[in-house]
Parts: C-alpha cells; sequence; structure tokens
C-alpha cells in the first residue's frame, strides 16, 4: 500500500498516510475475521461513510446513548473478549485451512543411514547462491525432519539438513561416473 501511494503522490505521500493508515485499519484481516480497530477497542471504527450514512438516517440519538463510565467499562470488557475468542476461532479455522491446503501436495520422506542423497548447501565462495551437492551418504536421523549428512569434501565434515534440502539418487548407478553424475545434476536443475 506504501509503495503504491509514493508511486500516485510523489510529492505529497506524507500527508495521505493517515489516512491510508485509518483505511489499513478499518478493514477486516481475512485470517482473523475483523479489522484491528475491531479487536482493540471492541468495536466498528466509525468511518466518514458511516458517519455521513447515519446522519442521513437519523439514526443517531445522542439522548439514549449515555451511560455511566462503570456500564461502559464493563461492555466494552465483554465485546472485546467476545472479540478475541471470535478472532481465535477464525483464526484456527484459517490456520487448519491452509493446513489442509498445504498438505494436498506434502509428501512424507524418510532417508534411511547409508543412503545416497543430494543435499542444497551454499556455493563456496558465494554464501547466498545454492545449488545440489553430493551424492552424500546419511550418517543418522537426528529428528522427524532432520539428518546428519557425511560431506567429507566440505569444510564442514558433517551437516545437519532437513529433508526439504534432500533429495535422494537412488536412481544413480553405485559407480560414480563424473559424466553421468553432470547429467543428473543439470535434471535436478
Amino acid at each position: 500500500m506504501l509503495k503504491s501511494l509514493t508511486e500516485k503522490f510523489p510529492d505529497s505521500w506524507d500527508e495521505a498516510l493517515p489516512w491510508v493508515l485509518f483505511a489499513y485499519r478499518e478493514v477486516p484481516v481475512e485470517t482473523l475475521g475483523y479489522s484491528p480497530f475491531d479487536l482493540l477497542f471492541g468495536r466498528s471504527v466509525a468511518g466518514p461513510l458511516a458517519l455521513l450514512k447515519s446522519s442521513w438516517l437519523h439514526d443517531t440519538d445522542l439522548s439514549t446513548a449515555k451511560q455511566n463510565v462503570v456500564e461502559f467499562v464493563l461492555n466494552t470488557r465483554e465485546q472485546l473478549r467476545h472479540a478475541v475468542e471470535a478472532a481465535t476461532e477464525h483464526a484456527t479455522e484459517q490456520r487448519d485451512k491452509a493446513k489442509v491446503w498445504y498438505d494436498r501436495h506434502a509428501v512424507n520422506r524418510v532417508f534411511s543411514p547409508g543412503e545416497k542423497v543430494m543435499v542444497l548447501l551454499p556455493i563456496p565462495g558465494k554464501p547466498l547462491h545454492a545449488k545440489y551437492h553430493g551424492p552424500y551418504s546419511v550418517v543418522e536421523q537426528v529428528g522427524p525432519v532432520d539428518y546428519i549428512i557425511a560431506t567429507p569434501d566440505r569444510r564442514k565434515t558433517k551437516h545437519v539438513c532437513h529433508v526439504n534440502l534432500s533429495r535422494s539418487i537412488s536412481s544413480v548407478p553405485h559407480v560414480w561416473n563424473p559424466q553421468l553424475s553432470n547429467q543428473f545434476l543439470r535434471l535436478l536443475g
């Protein structure tokens, strides 16, 4: 939002910033189902359009709206409690829905000790670039998704790697042929 604001108003974006922040706080968050203002204050924000509509329809009657401070605090506390419960319930539903969506394509992979794997490791001299190196042997399984991989040709001779950073190479022949390995690495991409 801020990027589009600076593109539309390059010289006066700072003057429009309060209005953008108001709009951001007024719009409900998809995960929670409530706006940040609703969760902070326990009620919907009375934006310009809501105030204009209520004044046209004469919905606001200030004589009946007065209440004492204790009732106001108790009502606000109750509204906040309900808002937090509803937001937590909605967030849980959204999290479960996202997990179901993710798990559709997730595959459980397990390596056994001694199995040959290709491991995604940084390129020497370029720490922000990575590619698959190997083949390396799995030494042992540390956790449900972590493995100790023997990397004898690297500075650290053993790496703890997540299963998502490893690929099995059971299709590679047992006799290591550099020409075949280069073709295999090109296939892995």
